[in-house]
C-alpha cells in the first residue's frame, strides 16, 4: 500500500493501485487553527485536480472520502456515522458566487452486506468510552437527510441553528462536496463519503456562538480520534463488500 501526506489538504490519501483510493480527513479546520493561515482556497481549487489526477494515474474502482465531521441535528450523537447518499455545498462566504455554491452530488449505491458488516462488536468498544455516545453508533444512511454538507467556513450546528445547517443534512465538513464535484469527471469510479460525528450539536442557551465554538473544538480535540473508529470500520465494510463478497 502506497501513501502520502497532503498537509495543505489536511488529510492523508492511501491507495492500492487499481482498486481503492481512501481519502481520510483527520483534521477539521477551526478558528483555533487560524483559518486565515490555512489554505482553504488552495484546498478547494487543488482538491479536484488531486482527485482527478489520482483517478487517471491509479485507475481505482472505488474512491472513498472519510473521517471527522460536525453533527447536524440533535438526533446525531457523538460517534454516529453518516454514509452519505449525497454530498452538497452550502457556501455562504468566499465561494458563494461560484456556480457550484449550492450544488449536490449523489454518491454510489452501497454494495450488499455493508451495514450487516458494521457489527456492534466492532463499534461499541470505542463508543463505550465516549461520553454522550450511544452504546453502539447509529449508522445514518439510505434517506434524503443522509447528506454531508460542505461549507466554505468553519461551521457547526448549535441549538440556535446559527449557521442554518439544520435540514440540509446530518454532518458538515469542508471537503466532501468538492470531492463529489471532482468525481463528475471520473467516470467508472464508485465513490462514497463516510463521516463520523466528532462533535455533536452544541447547546447554546445564551446565544453565545463564540463560547459554543470553543466547546465544539474542545469536544473534537478530546474525542475526534475515538469517534473516528466507527467511520473507519464503515469504510472497510464498503471495501470488503465491494471486493471480497461480490
Amino acid at each position: 500500500m502506497i501513501g502520502f501526506a497532503a498537509r495543505a489538504l489536511s488529510g492523508f490519501t492511501f491507495w492500492t493501485p487499481g482498486n481503492v483510493v481512501y481519502w481520510a480527513k483527520i483534521v477539521r479546520v477551526s478558528k483555533t487553527l487560524n483559518p486565515a493561515r490555512f489554505p482553504l482556497r488552495l484546498c478547494n481549487f487543488t482538491m479536484p485536480r488531486l482527485m482527478i489526477g489520482i483517478s487517471q494515474a491509479v485507475r481505482p474502482k472505488v474512491m472513498i472520502t472519510t473521517g471527522t465531521a460536525g453533527a447536524i441535528g440533535a438526533d446525531v450523537l457523538l460517534g454516529d456515522v453518516v454514509i452519505a447518499a449525497h454530498t452538497r455545498f452550502d457556501c455562504t462566504t468566499q465561494f458563494k458566487n461560484e456556480p457550484w455554491a449550492l450544488a449536490s452530488y449523489q454518491t454510489s449505491a452501497l454494495p450488499a452486506g455493508v451495514l450487516a458488516a458494521i457489527t456492534p462488536d466492532l463499534t461499541r468498544v470505542n463508543a463505550s468510552r465516549t461520553p454522550g455516545a450511544r452504546p453502539q453508533p447509529e449508522i445514518w444512511t439510505g434517506d434524503q437527510q443522509a447528506v454531508v454538507v460542505t461549507t466554505d467556513l468553519f461551521a457547526f450546528d448549535d441549538s440556535t441553528d446559527f449557521y442554518k445547517l439544520q435540514g440540509l443534512g446530518r454532518a458538515c465538513d469542508m471537503g466532501d462536496a468538492r470531492v463529489g464535484n471532482a468525481m463528475q469527471a471520473c467516470s467508472g469510479v464508485e465513490w462514497y463519503a463516510v463521516r463520523n460525528a466528532s462533535d455533536p450539536q452544541i447547546a447554546n442557551p445564551n446565544g453565545d456562538i463564540k463560547a459554543a465554538e470553543q466547546k465544539a473544538g474542545q469536544i473534537y480535540a478530546e474525542w475526534g480520534a475515538f469517534t473516528t473508529a466507527a467511520s473507519a470500520i464503515a469504510t472497510w465494510a464498503i471495501i470488503d463488500a465491494g471486493f471480497n463478497r461480490q
